[in-house]
């Protein structure tokens, strides 16, 4: 059969470094791998990277994400006006936490991780309307994902940057805000380094993304996976994600360097020790000062994340998050506002107290006031996290810093110029939602 598997596109920008560098979502991949394998022809697109010329397929599989989700419902409806007999099948995290919904629009809901179930769901031996998918306890037997599947990552017209890859699934920790445990659980599951090893040399990318949610979270499996990178040379660059806790792993810190990892995530998230604790993030500021610091001194840089509005932020938090910024020379700084996605703590408690602004799932995707805050108005946390965004990428030292060792990595530059683009488009995209905000009690 023919089958198209789409990652729609969100109505809004997002400001985000996933969205600068148009990262598309490895679980696409995966699906059509195991499709193609099976004798399916397969096509893959992100709508950030490429948009599908046509829906003509036999079926059609879309992956959403909730600020995607609208988008999502009119492919789906577009789809079955040319082609009634055609099948939609919808999954990722919006449809598997609000499958009653999906299936206004498609044929079939898929729940969770999708890689044990899709065979059935294509070929009919499913005929539930929600399928529930069960996770890949060793994702060793995951197939080796042909990345070739997806528009613009293959070569010669490659389009991405950054070549994704996941090491593991699963984040121990459970932040009120986050919806990857409610979708991947708290168990750490985690590829053998071999199979990553395998991975690592089988791509002709230069630039690798490792996507895993915590790529530090088993230490010990770390350093040997850095271990065998350094030891067989390895020479790709990298970036990940990770918790400020590997500034206490002087041995990790030296093999991150020493195998050419460019820059961490930190899911910072405040500088209001009110709201690390609303957050269940087991960190305080000062712990927060010196692993930037650490992590530094190692040659790695920090793209440190924040998100805005919790129930103990006022509009000081806002001014102390972009001074902490502009001390700590965090080189990308990420401003999200606090989004209530479903499936997570924060929008069932949200639901309860009836202080949900709208149900537009375009403007999910951290970077519109959706809820009422308590301590401010739900403009003022709008308009501070804008003025926030334009005074971190307008503060002169902080742009020197971020600069000046451009001249010899253009991908730093590329960085810094992003960095002000985006910073002329956030009040030009926000203006209107600014007045409707305004209007808001």
């Amino acid at each position: 059969m023919d089958i198209k598997i789409v990652e729609p596109k969100s109505e809004y920008s997002g400001y985000n470094f996933s969205h600068m560098n148009k990262l598309p979502m490895l679980g696409s991949i995966y699906l059509g791998t195991i499709l193609k394998q099976a004798g399916h022809n397969v096509s893959v697109y992100n709508e950030k990277l490429v948009e599908p010329k046509d829906l003509n397929a036999d079926i059609l599989i879309l992956n959403s994400l909730t600020s995607g989700a609208n988008r999502a419902y009119a492919l789906a409806e577009r789809f079955k006006q040319q082609n009634p007999q055609g099948k939609v099948l919808m999954g990722g995290y919006h449809a598997s936490f609000m499958p009653n919904e999906a299936l206004k629009y498609a044929d079939q809901v898929a729940i969770g991780e999708g890689e044990n179930i899709i065979l059935d769901m294509v070929n009919g031996k499913t005929t539930d309307r929600i399928v529930y998918g069960t996770p890949v306890q060793d994702l060793n037997t995951l197939p080796m994902p042909d990345y070739s599947l997806m528009e613009g990552l293959n070569y010669p017209k490659k389009r991405l940057k950054w070549l994704p890859l996941a090491t593991s699934r699963g984040c121990p920790f459970d932040c009120t805000f986050c919806s990857v445990t409610q979708m991947l659980g708290r168990k750490y599951r985690a590829k053998d380094c071999s199979r990553v090893m395998k991975e690592l040399t089988n791509t002709r990318y230069k630039y690798i993304f490792f996507y895993d949610d915590n790529f530090t979270a088993d230490n010990d499996r770390t350093i040997d996976l850095l271990k065998k990178m350094k030891n067989n040379g390895i020479t790709k660059r990298w970036v990940t994600q990770t918790r400020i806790d590997i500034a206490n792993n002087d041995k990790m810190l030296k093999l991150m360097s020493d195998t050419k990892c460019d820059m961490v995530f930190l899911g910072l998230e405040s500088v209001n020790e009110e709201t690390l604790k609303d957050y269940k993030k087991a960190q305080g500021l000062q712990q927060m000062k010196d692993a930037i610091r650490k992590i530094k001194d190692y040659g790695i840089q920090v793209w440190g994340g924040f998100v805005m509005g919790s129930d103990q932020d006022d509009k000081k938090t806002m001014q102390k998050t972009v001074d902490f910024c502009n001390e700590t020379g965090i080189e990308v700084p990420q401003f999200s506002i606090l989004t209530p996605f479903p499936g997570t703590k924060l929008f069932n408690d949200l639901v309860a107290q009836g202080r949900l602004l709208t149900k537009n799932w375009s403007l999910f995707d951290g970077w519109h006031v959706v809820f009422k805050p308590k301590k401010l108005s739900a403009y003022e946390l709008q308009e501070h996290s804008i003025d926030a965004f334009r005074q971190v990428w307008k503060n002169s030292k902080r742009l020197l810093r971020q600069i000046t060792p451009a001249f010899r990595d253009l991908q730093n530059l590329k960085v810094a110029i992003e960095g002000l683009n985006v910073m002329k488009q956030v009040k030009k995209e926000n203006k209107r939602y600014l007045s409707f905000l305004s209007k808001q009690i």
